[in-house]
């Protein structure tokens, strides 16, 4: 038994070894920055602490086994990975990920809603009930504590382009990604229609993406408060990371790094909403102040001597 034991033991040991030599050699071969080497260290849920220097201690495990006979409380990595590229870990409850972020957060000397601010992506479409009330309730609820951002509830970029109405459903902005035949005249267009609205513009990665990371240049270019690139795992990700932080290092030399405002959430109601939407109205309807005083002038001479 002792011997079983020890044999478990040098073989985990083992395999850490070769996780860490795995995860340098992936650092090396995709150029990682030295920040994001710490950041991906930090989140890697494996044990021993020494390894893992950020990582918050584990928690601790209740003497009483699960249904498949391991002990609760211990958090296993799964080793499948999102769509977004992220991985994913074994939790206990809702709450669990953002409090192992948020000690993680602490080690490192982040504050959150400060140095950094989280956003979630729930996978509303698994979650939500699809009844028009109550997603207007939910947004009338949050809307003042948090942004709610559209993904694939919004319409396509062609649709909302053709009606110029973002706000079904009820959302702070949407995710806008280069897909199909969205041209790049279609994203700066789009770009200021919501910008006109007062709603964020969240650029987005898309599915069976590659290394291009133009999409980083763009969000930069047209001023976008976010944007969503997925986890940082293989190349096509990892590059746009780079991109941003070649870009941010080349704004600080040349003293242009400009700052976005601080994030506002607004306190939302229908009534409100009503008059936002009245005072618009009535703004649209006042004739337009003729761009030259000349212009006024003719057009009235025309119209006298049309009448006479």
């Amino acid at each position: 038994m002792e011997e079983e034991g020890g044999g478990r033991s040098c073989g985990t040991t083992r395999e850490l070894q070769k996780l860490k030599q795995q995860a340098m050699e992936y650092y090396r071969e995709n150029d990682v920055p030295r920040r994001l080497e710490e950041l991906l260290n930090s989140t890697f849920y494996l044990q021993p602490a020494d390894v893992y220097g950020h990582l918050p201690s584990p928690p601790k495990a209740e003497t009483k086994k699960g249904h498949d006979g391991s002990k609760r409380g211990q958090q296993q990595i799964t080793g499948k990975m999102s769509h977004l590229g992220c991985l994913t870990i074994n939790c206990d409850s809702i709450e669990q990920p953002l409090l192992l972020i948020q000690e993680i957060c602490a080690n490192l000397g982040l504050e959150l809603g400060t140095n950094l601010h989280l956003a979630i992506n729930c996978a509303g479409h698994e979650l939500m009930d699809y009844d028009s009330e109550q997603w207007d309730s939910i947004y009338h609820a949050l809307g003042s504590r948090c942004y709610i951002i559209a993904g694939t509830a919004s319409k396509s970029i062609s649709k909302l382009l053709e009606q110029g109405n973002i706000s079904i459903p009820k959302s702070n902005g949407l995710i806008i990604k280069h897909t199909n035949q969205t041209t790049m005249s279609d994203l700066v267009e789009i770009t200021n229609l919501i910008d006109s609205k007062k709603h964020i513009t969240v650029f987005g990665s898309t599915e069976g993406e590659s290394s291009d990371d133009s999409l980083v240049d763009l969000a930069v270019g047209l001023g976008v408060r976010f944007i969503k690139l997925g986890g940082l795992s293989r190349g096509e990700r990892v590059t746009k990371y780079n991109r941003l932080l070649t870009i941010e290092e080349e704004l600080v030399q040349n003293g242009t790094l400009g700052f976005k405002e601080e994030h506002t959430f607004f306190y939302f109601n229908e009534e409100a909403e009503k008059a936002a939407e009245a005072l618009q109205a009535a703004v649209a309807r006042e004739p337009l102040v003729p761009t030259f005083p000349t212009q006024g002038v003719e057009e009235s001479a025309e119209t006298g001597a049309s009448s006479g």
